[in-house]
């Protein structure tokens, strides 16, 4: 029975790089040298494709090859992982002609995006240095963003294929690639974004999601801090018009709080955010009927997006996130500062509020993301315990 065939010793050759225990007796002797070889004319076929107006159409064989050599593993140095990743930066961020198609610049995303997520900043420094320009993918997603042809909202036989995976593709490169900004990426983003945020003009949507994707909370953000949770808090407060704007921010401010937390940049002081992220949390959950009449006034505005079901610009975050990243940024605010017995006091209140909806008899469209807080909660709990024991046990 060819189902249940047993499995043979993997076959070792030295000429091969052994990529898995299983792989190398399907591949041809040689492999290592035929890899060298078409990783070469692969880099030599987008050099030149690059540098020609119809950039797309000169690098659709090379771009199929790469695909090929993906697909079988096929060893890649640090320098040539380097180079690779800076010709598909620049396929990926180009305006689309009449030579191309979305699909084709997608192709080159995921290529882009999937090489990044196999590289990190050790490999980019054995490599020659890896530095990319955070301008051309602003540049791609304010085109997809505010494009009325591009729009998911334009075509909606298309919204769920080619258009979403497209707009995807661009947020995950953006959250791949920005690791390798320059120094002053953080802050030419800020002030990029800042003009932006005019609740009533058509950017402010685009201005949050250029915050939550191109920011990096690293030692490159030092300094900047406070300005970017106060764009992240100003945004929160015009989240009425759209809960997309809300779950962009509140990924920003989790992504702060953690790298705070870490030590990684300087010290937040929660104490006066903290009523800001528990309204809107609960507003997220739906279970505003619980509260007394003067919390009520308060989500009144807020009550009618829930449930939602937008969400296609940041596909890249799923709606659970936003109370994942609420989750996150509770715990985390517990700092041990003369704010942390307020901040304890704030979490048992909000704990009991939900308390009468944990009961089986009371099932509704909230259970999910109710559900999906409470375990949050206990994971962001769980990893701040290990974080503290392993920094106490290490000092």
């Amino acid at each position: 029975d060819t189902h249940h065939r047993p499995r043979t010793a993997p076959v070792e050759s030295s000429h091969m790089t052994l990529h898995s225990a299983w792989l190398p007796a399907c591949l041809p002797e040689g492999e290592g040298d035929d890899a060298d070889a078409l990783i070469s004319a692969i880099l030599a076929g987008l050099r030149a494709a690059v540098a020609v107006p119809d950039a797309f159409a000169e690098a659709r064989s090379f771009a199929s090859a790469l695909t090929h050599a993906l697909g079988r593993k096929v060893r890649i140095d640090d320098a040539a992982w380097c180079e690779l990743v800076r010709l598909l930066y620049d396929l990926s961020t180009r305006p689309i002609g009449a030579d191309a198609t979305l699909g084709e610049q997608t192709r080159y995303i995921t290529h882009c995006v999937r090489l990044l997520l196999k590289g990190d900043a050790a490999r980019a420094a054995r490599g020659g240095g890896l530095r990319l320009d955070w301008e051309p993918i602003w540049d791609a997603l304010q085109r997809w963003h505010l494009s009325p042809t591009l729009r998911p909202q334009a075509e909606p036989l298309l919204a769920s294929s080619v258009l979403r995976k497209h707009g995807s593709g661009l947020a995950q490169l953006a959250v791949a690639s920005r690791a390798h900004f320059g120094p002053d990426a953080p802050s030419a983003v800020l002030d990029r974004v800042r003009p932006l945020l005019c609740p009533h003009g058509p950017s402010f949507g685009f201005g949050s999601y250029a915050l939550s994707l191109l920011l990096s909370p690293d030692a490159q953000l030092r300094g900047r801090v406070d300005d970017a949770v106060s764009l992240a808090v100003e945004a929160c407060a015009h989240s009425d018009m759209c809960t997309e704007i809300l779950r962009n921010s509140f990924d920003l401010l989790a992504r702060i709080a953690k790298a705070s937390f870490r030590g990684e940049v300087e010290r937040v002081d929660w104490a006066p955010l903290l009523p800001m992220v528990y309204t809107r949390t609960l507003s997220a959950l739906g279970v505003a009927a619980v509260l007394d009449e003067s919390a009520m006034s308060v989500l009144a505005s807020h009550s009618r997006l829930m449930p939602s079901e937008a969400g296609t610009l940041s596909s890249a975050f799923p709606m659970l996130s936003l109370t994942k990243r609420a989750a996150r940024i509770i715990v985390l605010a517990v700092d041990g500062t003369a704010a942390e017995a307020q901040a304890l006091a704030r979490l048992r209140q909000l704990v009991r509020a939900v308390d009468t909806f944990c009961h089986p008899s009371n099932d509704g469209w909230w259970v999910v993301r109710l559900g999906h807080f409470l375990y949050s909660l206990a994971k962001a709990l769980d990893w701040r315990v290990g974080f503290e024991a392993s920094a106490a046990a290490a000092a």
